[in-house]
């Protein structure tokens, strides 16, 4: 008995050395070599954990995002710190991608069209701290992503013609996160005169151009369902003025107060 316990940590050591040897060199070893000759040479319990090691320590190289399964339907990608042009080029090979989470991209606007032009079942997407996720990436989007459900753009470079590209093609969102965008009233215009208005729950706006009462009380009652939204106000006054007004309070309602 004690034999064999002992006999399973010495397996369970050994194969923590050669993952922390493999991921201490991955680039000696990874970028010289064939990503379809990886996956018959290391079994793939041991790709995803060094894939998964190397994300966390935030120093995956884009062609190493080939060891990826491409079948997957989930990516978390936020801690990756260099998600660049060469991981856009390898990842829109993804096509049964549903749901991506990126932070802090460094891959341009181009690269990233180019990905997400191929992204036809994405529904959940969240990209933060990204300034190259523009106009021109969501006018991509709203043609080729007809199933975007969720979309998380905080602090990106969105604005108004964005956010009207995906009202024109019809997209219909269930939870909008623009906030810390350039993104006016009128943007948001351009959701009101489409689907979404009739299924949008969680819209959160604070940091954008969106401060005026009465654009903001438009908002509110024009998207049917909201059930949840975040707006800046000039004054209290105008926050108390737009909550006399609702004829329906949401479950979760966040407002804060310029000074």
């Amino acid at each position: 008995m004690n034999s064999t316990y002992h006999h399973q940590r010495e397996i369970l050591s050994l194969k923590s050395r050669a993952l922390t040897i493999l991921v201490d060199n991955y680039t000696t070893i990874f970028q010289n070599i064939d990503h379809h000759k990886l996956r018959t040479l290391i079994p793939k319990p041991f790709l995803k954990e060094i894939f998964s090691r190397l994300a966390f320590k935030g120093i995956l190289e884009g062609p190493l995002f080939r060891l990826l399964d491409q079948r997957a339907t989930i990516i978390d990608l936020k801690s990756i710190r260099n998600f660049n042009n060469a991981a856009c080029s390898v990842l829109k090979n993804f096509s049964n991608l549903r749901t991506l989470y990126l932070d802090e991209v460094c891959a341009d606007s181009e690269s990233l069209c180019d990905l997400f032009s191929t992204m036809y079942k994405l529904s959940i997407l969240e990209i933060t701290k990204s300034p190259s996720f523009n106009d021109s990436v969501a006018k991509v989007m709203s043609e080729s992503c007809p199933c975007l459900r969720v979309l998380n753009a905080n602090r990106t470079g969105l604005g108004d013609e964005g956010l009207i590209a995906f009202g024109q093609n019809s997209l219909t969102f269930v939870a909008l996160d623009i906030s810390n965008t350039s993104v006016s009233y009128a943007g948001i215009q351009g959701l009101l005169s489409s689907p979404t208005k009739g299924t949008l729950k969680e819209l959160k706006c604070r940091g954008t151009k969106v401060n005026n009462r009465e654009d903001i009380l438009t908002i509110i009652m024009g998207f049917q369902p909201l059930e949840e939204y975040t707006f800046d106000f000039a004054s209290s006054d105008d926050a108390t003025w737009v909550m006399s007004r609702v004829t329906k309070r949401p479950k979760n309602c966040y407002f804060s107060v310029e000074i």
